[in-house]
């Protein structure tokens, strides 16, 4: 039986303003308001910028889904994690400040912001998964505390997959730092030697005592080594190194964290995609792109691969062809798609109900 997906489209550029006030009918159309229950903790999960990048929702658009929520009983939150490379978002203080900077504020959004995965990264629950590539999976602390959850995702290609959609939005920004190493990498961690200070904080915080510090310098066992990524973490130098994987792997271990989020709750979660500036690299990348196709909308639905794949076959109508493959050539943005759909989390086969 097919998946509803619910579709609001917007012309390029829209206002904001014309869009918050055609939202609440969109929402509840889709039956968005079901996933909460009075008193639930909802994560509200998007990208708060990464200056000088200006493709992130912005506050206004986010106070109106906060403000639903709080209309529904529940009890709103902004939330994301800290990030694996070195930025503004590597940090809760420093993420914070930049989300400030964004205009993101209680006032201004409707609601307080978490950061996922506490100071560093390392605030994190192990969740059991049925997968190929996992048995466990690291999933920020917030993420799994939440009653209930909307992943507001804003759609762009991918340096790693191709495609970054919901399925990346929340694999990627509700695993701690350990999750996000081990869906990106298929090695275990190298020192490097220019950049280490010895200051024995990897060795401190290593759970598998895989650590030492001997001749000024931090040496990881590999035996011992478990790949929870909390070395790198807890590293001020950014000496902790790692060799990335390829993208099929990356993909399907992105699902398999989606997994260990939706774990238990995946009638508590909805998922909108705003199919809009959609560019070429994902917002983290930090600078001002064009957009590759027409604003086509915002969709909305409770199945993630449904929306996923409503939103793909949608932009890639826009653009006459496969868009992402054609910006990332040997990357195909679906196998996420397919392996969430191999795995149980939603059907590919939708209905695309137009507002």
């Amino acid at each position: 039986m097919p998946s509803t997906v619910h579709l609001m489209r917007t012309e390029d550029e829209a206002p904001i303003a014309s869009i918050v006030e055609r939202l609440p009918a969109l929402i509840e159309a889709a039956g968005i308001d079901e996933i909460v229950t009075e008193g639930d903790l909802v994560a509200l999960k998007l990208h708060l910028g990464e200056k000088p990048d200006t493709g992130y929702l912005r506050p206004p658009l986010v106070k109106a889904f906060a403000e639903m929520v709080t209309a529904w009983g529940g009890k709103p939150f902004l939330t994301d994690s800290c990030t694996l490379y070195n930025g503004r978002r590597q940090n809760a203080v420093d993420y914070l400040n930049a989300a400030h900077e964004h205009g993101f504020t209680p006032d201004t959004a409707g609601a307080p912001i978490i950061i996922a995965d506490g100071l560093v990264g390392g605030d994190q629950v192990m969740v059991e998964v049925a997968g190929r590539h996992f048995k466990q999976v690291p999933i920020a602390m917030a993420a799994r505390r939440a009653h209930a959850g909307l992943a507001l995702t804003h759609c762009t290609g991918h340096v790693g997959c191709g495609y970054g959609g919901a399925i990346k939005n929340i694999a990627m920004g509700l695993a701690s730092r350990a999750g996000k190493l081990i869906q990106h990498s298929d090695t275990k961690p190298k020192v490097d030697p220019d950049a280490c200070t010895a200051c024995g904080l990897c060795a401190t915080w290593c759970p598998a005592g895989a650590i030492t510090v001997e001749d000024d310098l931090a040496r990881i066992d590999h035996e011992k080594c478990i790949g929870c990524g909390q070395c790198h973490a807890v590293c001020r130098f950014h000496a902790i190194k790692h060799n990335w994987g390829e993208s099929r792997l990356t993909q399907e271990k992105m699902v398999e964290h989606v997994m260990g989020v939706l774990a238990d709750r995946e009638d508590k979660w909805a998922f909108v995609n705003f199919a809009v500036n959609v560019t070429k690299n994902c917002d983290c990348l930090g600078k001002v792109e064009p957009r590759e196709v027409p604003d086509i909308g915002v969709l909305v639905g409770r199945d993630i691969v449904a929306v996923e794949t409503a939103s793909l076959d949608l932009i890639d109508a826009a653009a006459g062809e496969p868009l992402f493959p054609r910006l990332w050539p040997g990357l195909d943005p679906r196998i996420q798609v397919r392996r969430a759909e191999e795995l149980g989390l939603g059907t590919s086969d939708y209905e695309l109900v137009e507002m």
